[in-house]
């Protein structure tokens, strides 16, 4: 004969009893009963072969459980467990005894009854897009509980109103200021970024780039959409979007403000006008055009040509190499003798 002792949640999810009889019995009380095929059960709750009383715990794990979610937005959730093995191997090796089949595991028993308790609360249980999904590592001394929110996806606009600003990669950056808005209003963990063209360090950028940003297990979702000045940056947030962006196409609307040896290099501005340029970058051969070219400003001073170039350009075009000789053609074989004081972001259009 096979013994079995076992508490009353156990012995009821394996189907031995009713349940009046099985849940009724008590914590600490002793029953015994006798299957048909003459294996005994008995039912007591702090030596149950299968939980070792962890199932007596859940009221203490359902109050770690609350306390590890009160932080978050939600309305939605899904609950998982992690249990130790031999629990999970303790209920299969009495199932199989017992021909028992088809019945609801230990870990399938404990997410239901927390995610019953929580749904009784106002919230509601969501296999597919929950709010949150709450992961619970259970053992008999440790509960832990792991929460993880969908990550929100934003669609902003920064503009850069000083020079001597980096875009990302830096303390001092466009990127690290918009981060720590974006944690500090959502109470994320981190961010990720998706740049629509970047700008140089002197850059100013004038009318907004478009950037998308995916925050990583944000606490706060209903965060108020609105325009912050952050120490030369004005960054805004238009609306959410599904997803970050892949390979997205945009024109960059750029003034390049030069310095010419030849002063009459501003009468040839125009022969940049539908220019192919090809750039080498890792081996790699890339064409990219100027589409249109125009003279915003133009002054002699000291016998140099002060020249402002304004320029619609594809994106992902090096304007750096370009005017550095770097390209084929650049900009030195049209205007000659010409070097970039500086260049800013007019308008970025996304296509």
């Amino acid at each position: 004969m096979f013994r079995f002792r076992l508490c009353s949640q156990c012995a009821y999810r394996q189907g031995l009893g009713g349940e009046e009889s099985i849940l009724n019995k008590g914590y600490g009380s002793r029953t015994s009963m006798t299957t048909p095929s003459g294996r005994e059960i008995s039912t007591i709750n702090e030596e149950c072969y299968i939980c070792n009383g962890l199932l007596s715990k859940l009221d203490d794990i359902f109050k770690e459980m609350l306390h590890a979610v009160k932080e978050y937005d939600f309305k939605s959730f899904l609950i998982g467990c992690s249990i130790p093995n031999h629990m999970i191997e303790r209920e299969d090796e009495l199932r199989a005894h017992m021909k028992i089949k088809g019945r609801e595991s230990i870990k399938g028993n404990i997410s239901r009854v927390l995610g019953s308790r929580l749904a009784s609360l106002g919230y509601t249980v969501d296999y597919m897009h929950p709010d949150i999904d709450i992961h619970l590592d259970l053992d008999l001394d440790n509960f832990r509980v792991n929460v993880r929110s969908r990550p929100i996806y934003l669609a902003g606009k920064y503009k850069k109103n000083i020079r001597g600003l980096t875009q990302k990669g830096s303390e001092n950056s466009v990127e690290s200021m918009i981060r720590g808005y974006i944690m500090k209003e959502y109470l994320c963990d981190d961010v990720r970024f998706a740049w629509i063209g970047g700008e140089d360090r002197e850059s100013l950028v004038i009318n907004g780039r478009p950037v998308f940003i995916k925050l990583i297990n944000p606490r706060r979702t209903k965060v108020e959409h609105k325009s912050v000045e952050l120490d030369g940056v004005i960054f805004s947030i238009d609306s959410r979007v599904k997803r970050l962006p892949s390979n997205v196409r945009f024109l960059t609307r750029v003034r390049v403000h030069l310095r010419c040896s030849d002063t009459a290099a501003d009468s040839r501005v125009l022969l940049l006008n539908n220019l192919d340029v090809r750039f080498y970058d890792k081996g790699k051969s890339i064409v990219r055009c100027i589409h249109e070219a125009s003279v915003s400003y133009s002054s002699i001073s000291n016998g140099m040509l002060e020249l402002d170039i304004d320029m619609l350009i594809d994106g992902g075009f090096m304007i750096k190499r370009f005017i550095d000789g770097e390209s084929i053609p650049s900009i030195r074989d049209i205007l000659g003798d010409a070097r970039m004081v500086y260049f800013d972001v007019i308008d970025i259009i996304v296509q």
